[in-house]
């Protein structure tokens, strides 16, 4: 082996090391755990409380593209309270300030102000500095971070700072990549209220509309598309891609769980893309899940990595409550919550399909309780006609294998129960992340036995304490190191031979919306 070759190698090795510690928010030798802002890294719960600023009067064109700035003042204040831990290689510092800290041009700002944002969110503090330095940048965080503008904004000044800015040339600068119609739509919505005002172009194509294939056609800077329709772009022409500066995969964990990684593959591997050394790539996840990670190490260079608002993927939106309960019990102690609570919207996490489809025969059949199953290799058609049952309420409940979700289910749920708790705390976060993402607040149930739960005992007082939930007693005899659950800076668990998951392509003739 060469020497090149031998220092080639050990590149990739530290950087998977450097990335893979950098999941659990630990300081290594070429990582740096950046301090968080006042305000943005508290586990109090007690956010800044910021008084309304004088907002600008809109025209009637602008109040139909902003909405109501006082209405996202009052969503983005809100945000204060969000943890953030960023990890990577001369990581640039954070906006101790506001956004004129970044140089931004006076018209983005301007936008900003119209939309009711006058400050950073925690993970614009972090994001935005990395991504106007040039660097690549993975993300991990919940809706509602302010997540959309803390690339979208960096994004529209680097077309600003083109020095030949082509109008006409159907040759985008920037291609936001979504997984589907509404993700794409929100983001456009999004980028369109930052490019206001200004010379970028931004277009969306997200469904069978040539009006909005003409817009690209006849010159496009930024493409919100989702990967099905930039796939249908390609192959007739409409576009390519030598133009491109930065590509961003938002929702990289739904792109996962729709079968479209190869698509991904096939488009990011396309002749006229520049090499990942030659552009910047951005990619946001509300999992750090190991496929992801996986599209991480292939797509993107020393990347910069941003956790927010995660020992796994928790929320404060959540209320969590903790039952023990022994396996020979878990049936009758679910039918009685079921049974004294309203049961629709409701999923229930088994460990295999068996367990699964037992539990919804039961349901249905024994309670009355219309019930179906979710599970690992279940046609992807075959698994939005239940959410789409769910949501129209033809079906209560929902029982879900836990190896089958990667990414939230594209519906409103009210409740999630763990009849059955899963091994690693991520898993866990990850389950209980269904819920608490509409205006309400969310509910989560979990059965404890301690024959089979005892080791995640410790990871579950860590979440429970980090969002100020009630630890029942069982929890704190079960002998954790408590000084481990007390520390302020805690990361989630360290395992180090957690099986790797393979997920399965869908075919692309199953990519159907039923549910909206």
């Amino acid at each position: 082996m060469s020497n090149n070759e031998d220092n080639n190698s050990r590149d990739v090795r530290e950087s998977r090391r450097g990335f893979r510690d950098a999941r659990y928010v630990h300081a290594g030798e070429a990582n740096q755990v950046v301090p968080t802002p006042p305000g943005a890294g508290t586990s109090s719960g007690s956010h800044l409380r910021r008084e309304l600023p004088i907002l600008p009067e809109l025209t009637e064109e602008e109040a139909e593209i902003f909405g109501s700035p006082e209405g996202s003042f009052r969503k983005f204040s809100r945000l204060d309270d969000l943890m953030v831990r960023v990890s990577g290689e001369d990581v640039p510092p954070y906006l101790e300030g506001g956004f004129d800290q970044c140089s931004l041009a006076e018209a983005l700002l301007q936008n900003l102000h119209k939309d009711g944002i006058f400050w950073p969110s925690p993970v614009q503090r972090y994001v935005m500095p990395s991504l106007l330095a040039g660097r690549d940048v993975y993300v991990v965080s919940e809706r509602s971070a302010g997540k959309i503008a803390s690339f979208v904004l960096p994004m529209v000044q680097l077309v600003l700072k083109q020095e030949i800015l082509e109008m006409t040339a159907p040759q985008p600068y920037v291609i936001l990549l979504t997984p589907t119609r509404q993700i794409a739509a929100k983001t456009y919505a999004e980028a369109r209220k930052i490019a206001y005002g200004t010379p970028v172009k931004v277009c969306v194509v997200d469904c069978p509309d040539e009006v909005q294939q003409r817009e690209v056609a006849s010159g496009c800077h930024i493409l919100v598309v989702t990967t099905v329709w930039l796939m249908h772009l390609k192959a007739i022409g409409t576009i390519t891609f030598r133009n491109v500066k930065a590509v961003v995969l938002h929702e990289a964990d739904q792109i996962i769980q729709l079968g479209l990684r190869t698509m991904v593959e096939f488009l990011m591997n396309d002749p006229t893309m520049p090499a990942k050394e030659h552009r910047q790539t951005i990619i946001h996840s509300l999992f750090n899940c190991v496929p992801v990670f996986d599209l991480a190490m292939d797509y993107m260079t020393k990347p910069i990595t941003v956790f927010v608002n995660i020992v796994g993927g928790t929320s404060q939106d959540i209320v969590q409550i903790i039952h023990r309960v022994e396996q020979s019990e878990k049936r009758s102690v679910l039918e009685e919550i079921l049974r004294r609570g309203d049961t629709r919207n409701t999923l229930v996490f088994v460990l295999d399909r068996q367990r699964a489809e037992s539990l919804a025969a039961h349901l249905s059949d024994n309670l009355k309780i219309p019930s179906g199953v979710v599970f690992r290799g279940m046609k992807l058609v075959d698994q939005q006609k239940l959410l789409s049952d769910l949501k129209k309420g033809r079906k209560y409940v929902a029982i879900v294998t836990m190896d089958a979700i990667v990414a939230p289910f594209k519906i409103p749920i009210d409740h999630v129960i763990n009849y059955d708790l899963p091994k690693y705390i991520d898993e866990y976060a990850r389950c209980i992340a269904q819920t608490g993402r509409s205006d309400k607040k969310g509910r989560a149930t979990s059965f404890y036995d301690p024959r089979t739960d005892r080791a995640l005992a410790e990871d579950l007082m860590k979440i429970l304490f980090q969002y100020e939930q009630n630890v029942p007693n069982f929890l704190l005899d079960s002998e954790p190191d408590i000084s481990l659950v007390k520390a302020e800076n805690f990361a989630g668990d360290q395992r180090e031979n957690k099986p790797t998951v393979k997920w399965e392509d869908s075919d692309d003739d199953e990519l159907i919306d039923v549910v909206n």
